[in-house]
Formats: structure tokens, C-alpha cells, sequence
């Protein structure tokens, strides 16, 4: 077998997240809230009352699609937004009760893919890329 090459990882990871995207937008193919709009429930879910300037760069989105993804997610009632006033252009956004929900039915989801594409791994293996995984994340996404 040929010896592996740190480098791959970014590879790795992208391949991954492919497989995983594909097969959770299947299961999510006529929920209301799919692909890239479910990513900013999964922020919000983890950092509640973020900005939409913050929303867009944790999301790596661009500031129109997520002022529009914003926008269809308090259609569906999944999030809100709390203005100081009604001319106020800064406000922060919030997950709502359904929204909650939404997040939870999404990650039970989620935890059922990741199950089945690592199948091959130990529990200690997935216990350590875990750990390394909040490394990365709390060095890309600290706030």
C-alpha cells in the first residue's frame, strides 16, 4: 500500500463532503429547506444570533445568497430576525422553536449518513477524527 501524503487531506475532505451532501439533499429532497439553507441552520443552531455579515462568512456564501437564504428561511418560519427598529440595517438572527425542530429531524439525518460512509472505521478512529475536526473547526471558526 502506498504511503499516504498529508496533502491528500484537502482532497479527502472534499470528497467527503460530496458524498455527504449528495446523500443528505436526497433525504432532504421535499423538506422545505434544502442544500445551502440548511448549512445557515446548522450555524445558527451552534451560534444563535449571529449578524448576516457573520452568517456569511462562517457559511463561505456570498452576502446576496444568504440576505436571500435568510429571507426564505423566516418564510418558513425557521428563523427570525430581531431589529432594534424597523429602519435598522444591523439585527440579529435566530433559530425559532421549528426551526429547532428542523435542526434535530436534519442532524438525526446527518448522524445516520456519516454512520454509513465511515462504516469502515473504528469507534476509536471516528473518536479521534472528531477531535481533530474541533481542532480545525476552532481554528477556522473561532469567533
Amino acid at each position: 500500500m502506498q504511503e499516504f501524503k498529508i496533502e491528500l487531506i484537502p482532497l479527502l475532505m472534499g470528497k467527503v463532503d460530496k458524498e455527504f451532501k449528495s446523500r443528505l439533499n436526497e433525504k432532504l429532497k421535499d423538506a422545505p429547506a434544502k442544500g445551502k439553507d440548511v448549512v445557515y441552520l446548522l450555524i445558527l443552531n451552534s451560534y444563535d444570533g449571529l449578524t448576516l455579515k457573520e452568517l456569511t462568512t462562517l457559511s463561505n456564501f456570498d452576502k446576496g445568497y444568504t440576505t436571500s437564504a435568510i429571507k426564505k428561511l423566516c418564510e418558513l418560519g425557521f428563523v427570525f430576525c430581531d431589529k432594534k427598529s424597523d429602519d435598522s440595517r444591523k439585527f440579529s438572527i435566530y433559530l425559532t422553536s421549528d426551526g429547532k425542530k428542523y435542526v434535530d429531524y436534519v442532524n438525526e439525518e446527518a448522524t445516520k449518513i456519516r454512520k454509513e460512509i465511515f462504516s469502515f472505521l473504528t469507534e476509536e478512529e471516528i473518536q479521534t477524527m472528531n477531535q481533530i475536526a474541533i481542532k480545525i473547526g476552532n481554528y477556522f471558526w473561532r469567533k
